[in-house]
C-alpha cells in the first residue's frame, strides 16, 4: 500500500512539473523590437456608413514585445513576451473614406498604437494601447471625425473591457511573423458589447456617424512582424 502510495505521488508530482515545464505562447525575437511589413491594410467599418482604407504601402509601423501587464501602463520590453505592441508611426496620406453615399473621401488618420495579446501559438486579441483619431474630409469642418478611445480593462491583466479583448488575429507560424486580422467580436463595450466601440467627437449634421456608436469592425488587415515569431 506505501509503495503504491508512493508511486501516485510520483506519478503526481512528475505531471505538475512536465505542465509547469510546458511555455506558454509567446511573442519571441532576438530582439526586442522590428519593422511592420504592411501587406494588406484591410477596411475599417461602421456598418454600411463609413468604410475606411488606407494604401498599404504607406502603412509606417513597429513592433515590441512586451510583457504582461495592462494596455493603459507603459510595459518593459523583452525578447520573450505575451504581448507585442504594434505602434503605428503613419497611416499616410491617402487614406479615403466612403461615407453619407461619397467614395474616396480625403482622411487622416492620427497615429496610434495597437497591441497583440497572445492566446494560442495561433491566435492572439487585440486592444487600442492609444486613442485613434480618424478625420474625414478637409477643410475646417471635416464630414466625419471619430475617436476610438484607449482600451479601458474592467480589472488588471483581464484583457476584457471597451477596446481590449478584441477577436480575432490569426498568427502564422515561422520568423518574420504574419498576422491577419479580422476584429467582428470581443470587448465588454457600453452599448452593444462587442467588437471595437468609438465616439463622434465633430458636429456635422452631415456625417451618418451616432454620438456613441458600435460596432466599428476592422476586417483584411494583413501585416507580417519582420524578425519576430509566435512560440
Amino acid at each position: 500500500m506505501y509503495r503504491l502510495k508512493m508511486l501516485s505521488a510520483l506519478v503526481g508530482l512528475a505531471a505538475i512539473v512536465a505542465f509547469s515545464a510546458t511555455p506558454a505562447a509567446a511573442f519571441k525575437s532576438g530582439q526586442k523590437q522590428g519593422n511592420i511589413n504592411v501587406i494588406e491594410s484591410g477596411e475599417f467599418t461602421l456598418g454600411t456608413a463609413v468604410k475606411v482604407v488606407c494604401p498599404p504601402a504607406e502603412i509606417k509601423a513597429q513592433w515590441h514585445i512586451q510583457g504582461k501587464g495592462q494596455i493603459k501602463t507603459q510595459q518593459t520590453e523583452t525578447t520573450q513576451g505575451p504581448d507585442m505592441l504594434v505602434q503605428v508611426k503613419e497611416w499616410g496620406p491617402s487614406c479615403t473614406t466612403k461615407v453619407s453615399g461619397s467614395a474616396g473621401v480625403p482622411t487622416m488618420i492620427k497615429a496610434c498604437n495597437l497591441r497583440l495579446v497572445q492566446r494560442q501559438t495561433t491566435l492572439a486579441s487585440g486592444g487600442v494601447g492609444s486613442p485613434c483619431l480618424i478625420k474625414v474630409g478637409t477643410g475646417s469642418e471635416p464630414t466625419c471625425e471619430i475617436q476610438i478611445p484607449a482600451g479601458m480593462e474592467t480589472g488588471v491583466t483581464t484583457d476584457q473591457g471597451i477596446n481590449v479583448g478584441l477577436l480575432k488575429t490569426e498568427l502564422g507560424a515561422g520568423a518574420n511573423m504574419k498576422a491577419t486580422v479580422n476584429v467582428t467580436e470581443g470587448g465588454i463595450g457600453q452599448l452593444e458589447g462587442e467588437a471595437i466601440f468609438g465616439l463622434k467627437v465633430g458636429k456635422n449634421p452631415i456625417c451618418p456617424v451616432p454620438a456613441a456608436s458600435e460596432k466599428y469592425e476592422l476586417r483584411g488587415l494583413v501585416f507580417k512582424a519582420e524578425g519576430a515569431e509566435s512560440v
